[in-house]
């Protein structure tokens, strides 16, 4: 390798000093690779930087409050999961707890009761493209199950004539068609920041519920093929306590099962033979 001669002028700053001039042999030892400036690509499109951010994030924060006309809201729990809960129980993966929509009032709505407020991460979630979020009431108040899609997915054909699924962008507020004629709304125009979709979902705990006799379901008691006098009902049917309204349940009315009816004395309807 060739060497480079590098020349050191001398200086004189005492008048008797001798004044030379000094050579340094270097030898470069350095290859062109080792010395050279490394190269960066940088996407200096902002938008589609943002873009990719976003539709590559399986990062959520889910918040809101929590209300009732009928029981306090706050420091109640909230079970996450992942499918279904009526279908699959075992789908469960965390539990987190309300809190005291403020710390200094005490934030009663009309009905005297306590609002309440949530707050939760999911990073990486992987688990499904939806969440569900069940409430267990307090009392006969029945139980509230929400659910969230988080991730939507579209079918499209391929040259081969099969389909093929792919993940659609986030910031669609639309209304398509799928491969399979059904109709599905898009919505998941979430905010984005700190690599994070943040999604606001508040949850309500609905009236008491309880089971009733069905009236239309109603029988005569019968002794031997005689009239007893006595009423009893088929099948009973689920209502809301404070107003009456039926929820549109109904059940078999039977002595095994705890909101069993039992016949009652109605001699408008079930007349005694012979009178």
């Amino acid at each position: 390798m060739d060497n480079k001669v590098k020349i050191l002028l001398g200086s004189e700053d005492i008048i008797s000093r001798r004044n030379e001039d000094i050579f340094l042999n270097l030898e470069l030892v350095r290859t062109y690779k080792e010395t050279s400036t490394p190269i960066y690509y940088n996407n200096f499109d902002l938008d589609k930087q943002f873009r990719e951010e976003r539709n590559s994030s399986r990062n959520f924060f889910i918040y809101g409050t929590v209300t009732s006309l009928v029981e306090h809201c706050d420091n109640r729990s909230l079970h996450l999961y992942s499918k279904d809960p009526n279908k699959d129980p075992n789908s469960l993966f965390a539990v987190v707890y309300t809190q005291p929509l403020s710390t200094r009032f005490q934030n009663l709505n009309i009905s005297t009761k306590r609002t309440g407020k949530y707050a939760f991460k999911l990073n990486n979630y992987e688990l499904s493209n939806d969440i569900f979020i069940k409430i267990y009431a307090y009392g006969r108040a029945g139980e509230e199950v929400y659910k969230k899609q988080l991730v939507y997915t579209a079918d499209t054909y391929n040259y081969t004539g099969g389909t093929t699924t792919s993940v659609v962008e986030y910031g669609t507020d639309d209304i398509e068609v799928t491969t399979s004629g059904k109709i599905e709304t898009i919505d998941n125009e979430f905010p984005f920041f700190y690599n994070k979709h943040w999604i606001k979902l508040n949850l309500g705990i609905t009236k008491k519920k309880t089971w009733r006799a069905l009236e239309s379901s109603y029988f005569c008691v019968l002794d031997n093929f005689i009239n007893t006098g006595m009423m009893g009902w088929y099948s009973l049917e689920e209502y809301y306590v404070e107003n009456g309204q039926p929820t549109g349940l109904t059940k078999l009315n039977f002595s095994g099962d705890t909101d069993y009816v039992e016949p009652i004395e109605n001699l408008l309807f079930c007349p005694m033979s012979g009178n």
